[in-house]
């Protein structure tokens, strides 16, 4: 009998070796602590039957993981938060607002915002002198 499983073929060889020997040891590098975690639940292995000399590998990488996911759900909504402050309307003066607000805001958007930028530089820089 045989038996297919869609599911990445990264790291199976430890999931296999959890039924084989009752005892989950990480031989397979580079997988990501986040979707070992995610397999692990797949396949309703508790994280307790880690090894030891593991453990020291996973759970911090785990814990990254869950500050990287945090900060970028917190960029994200950030970043959607400023769009919508930023939304001028699809009127004719909504679009002249927008350019001046990138001009001035954004020297990246344009090679007139990034003249705007270095001119105002250059006048605070002089007005030190």
């Amino acid at each position: 009998q045989e038996f297919y499983f869609d599911r990445t073929w990264k790291g199976f060889n430890d999931i296999l070796d959890v039924y084989r020997l009752g005892q989950l040891h990480l031989n397979s590098g580079g997988i990501c602590a986040n979707r070992l975690r995610t397999d692990l639940e797949y396949w309703n292995i508790s994280q307790f039957l880690l090894d030891p000399c593991c453990a020291l590998r996973y759970y911090p990488s785990i814990e990254t993981a869950d500050q990287e996911i945090e900060s970028q759900t917190i960029s994200e909504q950030k970043y959607l938060e400023r769009m919508e402050e930023e939304n001028f309307g699809d009127s004719k003066v909504g679009r002249i607002r927008k350019y001046l607000w990138n001009l001035t805001e954004y020297p990246e958007t344009s090679l007139a915002a990034q003249a705007f930028a270095f001119i105002s530089m250059s006048v605070v820089v002089l007005s030190t002198i």
